[in-house]
Formats: structure tokens, C-alpha cells, sequence
């Protein structure tokens, strides 16, 4: 069984380097749902990326509003379907009045080489009213 793990493994690192371009110039708009985050709960999102590494991030959910930049690490010249990032996030909670807050993540995302992409992050928020602390979420999108 470790053989077949270690060699499925290997198929895969080599796999990616058939592409030359780092999918993040080639997707450079994206849709996508959130979970949790910066609206604390569900979110619909817009994403643009400038470069392979900066990435705008503008979206809306049942309780709040959010606008923020990531920053992507890699390469254009190396292909990162796996790719870490760190970003700075303005957000807006309508909750028992409008509750602005800043969204500091961690995380790192799966990019797919027909664009679809899943993100995982851990993060500290900080409202004025609600909450300060350690957060999280998941994003599930396409890009094209």
C-alpha cells in the first residue's frame, strides 16, 4: 500500500509540470462561495488576480460585506496548484447594527488546471462589537 501511495505521489509532482504557466495568470477572474469568513457565515464572492500574486477579493453574504487583498507566493515561471497566502480584509457585519472589523488570513489554495479552486484558511478576526479572535473558512470557486 506504501508503494502505491509513494507512487501516486510522484505521478502527481511530475504530473504538474506539464504546464508552463502558473494557472494563476491564466484564470485571472473567479466566483465563489465562502463559508465562514469574513461575513461569519456564508458568503458569495468575486475574485480578480493582477498578478500571480495579487489577488482582490470583493463579496457579500447573509450578514455582512467584505473587500480585501491577498498575496499569493510562487513564481510565474513554477506551477503551484498549491499555492500559501496571506491577505488583509475589510468587513462589514449587519448585525445588531453595522459592525466594521478587519480579517487577517492564513491559508493556502488549490488551484486545478481547468480552474476550479478550494481554499482553506485560518485567520484572526477582529469587530467592533462582536468578536475578536482566532476564525476560519472554506472557499469553494471557479475560476476562469
Amino acid at each position: 500500500m506504501k508503494k502505491i501511495v509513494l507512487l501516486f505521489l510522484f505521478f502527481v509532482h511530475f504530473s504538474s509540470f506539464g504546464q508552463e504557466i502558473n494557472p494563476r495568470n491564466e484564470f485571472k477572474n473567479g466566483f465563489g462561495l465562502k463559508i465562514g469568513g469574513p461575513t461569519l457565515a456564508l458568503a458569495l464572492n468575486y475574485n480578480h488576480f493582477f498578478t500571480q500574486n495579487i489577488n482582490l477579493e470583493l463579496g457579500a453574504g447573509l450578514i455582512g460585506a467584505y473587500a480585501g487583498v491577498k498575496y499569493y507566493f510562487g513564481t510565474a515561471d513554477k506551477v503551484m496548484r498549491f499555492a500559501p497566502y496571506v491577505g488583509a480584509t475589510f468587513t462589514a457585519i449587519f448585525f445588531d447594527g453595522v459592525n466594521p472589523g478587519i480579517y487577517l488570513p492564513l491559508g493556502v489554495q488549490l488551484l486545478s488546471k481547468n480552474g476550479f479552486n478550494l481554499s482553506l484558511e485560518a485567520s484572526y478576526l477582529s469587530t467592533h462589537y462582536l468578536y475578536n479572535g482566532p476564525f476560519g473558512s472554506i472557499h469553494i470557486g471557479k475560476n476562469f
